[in-house]
């Protein structure tokens, strides 16, 4: 991979990755002074010393902020504008005010919302006269084919799509509902209203200030997390609702 890269002699490469470990960050370091690039930009640990990147920001900023604004700061003097929700283009997409947009899955258990959940969301948004459509990658396909048997007329999408046709599709919904992972942060990007499902991960990486974006979560004392294995049967996922992430919905759509 690097050698493949080395041969583009690209003029600027970023690394967005925020490292936490130091064995890690190393690694990334050499990868991206062996690319051949021209400008080097990324975030280093609090420890560095100046003058290892050509444009750098240490750790020590993230504390409390959400990570978009910490990609703002570090691509501003690139002249790079992303605003305050990202920036994914998806020209020509229309809106359909009757399409509704669903992400079943998550990469680790801690952030996935019961399926029986979004079994149930379906049925009433159809029940609403909204049309379903299931998006998520092929490790992720026993959701979509379940969601889709249990509602006839759903569109089963996940797995079929690269990010950009994912993108293009979650432009074109009404609303999309989906659980702490990537769809959503797209979804958000492309300007879609959106609601997120969220566990106990901190929410420097979920609340955008936005007006059209809403995360749903189940306050408990021990959060924040990133444990698969809990103690209380994953009740920041298992406690929220069907009924809160609907009437929600509902008020999106109306």
């Amino acid at each position: 991979v690097l050698a493949h890269h080395r041969h583009r002699h690209y003029d600027l490469l970023v690394n967005l990755h925020i490292p936490k470990l130091l064995d890690w960050w190393f690694f990334e370091l050499m990868l991206m002074r062996r690319s051949g690039a021209g400008y080097l930009a990324g975030f280093v640990p609090e420890a560095a010393g100046p003058g290892l990147l050509d444009l750098q920001m240490a750790t020590a900023t993230v504390v409390g902020r959400h990570y978009l604004s910490l990609y703002r700061d570090l691509l501003a003097p690139l002249g790079v504008p992303i605003g305050d929700r990202g920036y994914f283009p998806c020209p020509g997409t229309v809106r359909d005010p009757r399409l509704v947009a669903v992400h079943p899955g998550a990469s680790v258990p801690f952030k996935r919302w019961p399926i029986e959940n979004f079994i149930e969301l379906g049925r009433r948004l159809q029940q609403g006269g909204y049309r379903v459509a299931i998006v998520g990658d092929r490790r992720e396909s026993s959701l979509g084919q379940r969601m889709a048997c249990a509602l006839p007329g759903a569109i089963d999408e996940v797995g079929t799509l690269d990010l950009k046709e994912t993108a293009e599709l979650l432009a074109s919904a009404a609303l999309f509902i989906g659980n702490d992972s990537a769809p959503f942060h797209v979804a958000v990007a492309v300007g879609t209203p959106s609601i997120g499902i969220f566990g106990a991960g901190p929410p420097m990486y979920s609340d955008y200030p936005l007006a059209d974006v809403d995360v749903l979560r189940v306050p408990l004392a021990c959060a924040p997390c990133f444990r698969n294995a809990c103690a209380y049967q994953m009740q920041c996922m298992t406690l929220l609702p069907v009924d809160a992430v609907w009437e929600r919905a509902r008020a999106v759509l109306q």
